[in-house]
């Protein structure tokens, strides 16, 4: 018992001796600090200015490493300007019904997705009776096939509802052929179709290793179903003459 007491008098007074210390060292330490303050010249204690805080700052910002970043909406912005660039193009053939203008062959070769979506609205808000325009766009497009989409837009031309006359696709007249006949007119009517067809059969000739092969065939398949004789016996011989890609 009395060592549990010594002990807990020896701490008591261990904790009131160490506070005394340490109140007494806090007291020196303040003096000395206090006589030293006095004794420093006041230019050495002046604060930074804020050029130098701004200098620091840039160097430390300067000194971040930084990686080269795409510009997306730069990017995009460009592409908008071609494709508004070939579309005045366009319309300016389209106006002229220049089937020769050399411009078709020049100006339209490796469109953008962009620039191909756009003509493929512009083929669908003319009159059903632009057959040459129509046809025009088709053979841009069909020029330029490189993804699903554009073989998804051939295989629609292919598969449209047959135009039965140059003044109404919906109403046949006297202008219309016979519909086992292979007339001007009747190619003029379908004139959007063949050069489709055309484009397809272009593409195969020249491109018989790509992976775009089966969708090039699937859409001559699609013409099969067309109500036009000229594009189902078009796409049958095609499809003869390319048999040997088929599910490949």
């Amino acid at each position: 018992m009395k060592n549990i007491i010594f002990s807990k008098k020896l701490i008591s007074r261990s904790i009131f001796g160490s506070a005394f210390l340490i109140l007494a060292a806090g007291s020196f330490t303040m003096s000395l600090l206090k006589h030293s303050w006095k004794r420093l010249p006041a230019q050495d204690f002046h604060l930074p200015s804020q050029n130098a805080i701004i200098q620091a700052r840039t160097i430390r910002i300067s000194t971040i490493p930084t990686t080269p970043r795409v510009d997306v909406n730069n990017k995009l912005i460009i592409e908008t300007n071609n494709t508004v660039k070939k579309m005045d193009v366009l319309n300016e053939i389209l106006k002229s019904k220049n089937d020769n203008d050399p411009r078709l062959d020049q100006d339209f070769n490796n469109l953008s997705t962009q620039t191909k979506e756009a003509m493929e609205r512009e083929y669908t808000q003319l009159h059903l009776e632009s057959r040459n325009e129509r046809g025009t766009i088709v053979f841009i497009v069909g020029k330029n096939l490189q993804t699903n989409q554009d073989f998804d837009f051939l295989a629609q031309v292919v598969t449209e509802e047959p135009c039965l006359s140059l003044s109404n696709c919906n109403n046949s007249t006297q202008d219309s052929p016979h519909i086992d006949g292979a007339s001007g007119i009747q190619v003029t009517l379908e004139y959007p179709q063949i050069v489709a067809l055309k484009s397809i059969e272009n593409y195969l000739d020249n491109n018989s290793n790509s992976p775009n092969t089966d969708a090039a065939i699937h859409v001559l398949q699609k013409a099969l179903m067309s109500k036009s004789p000229m594009v189902n016996h078009l796409a049958s011989s095609l499809l003869t003459h390319h048999k040997h890609l088929q599910f490949s």
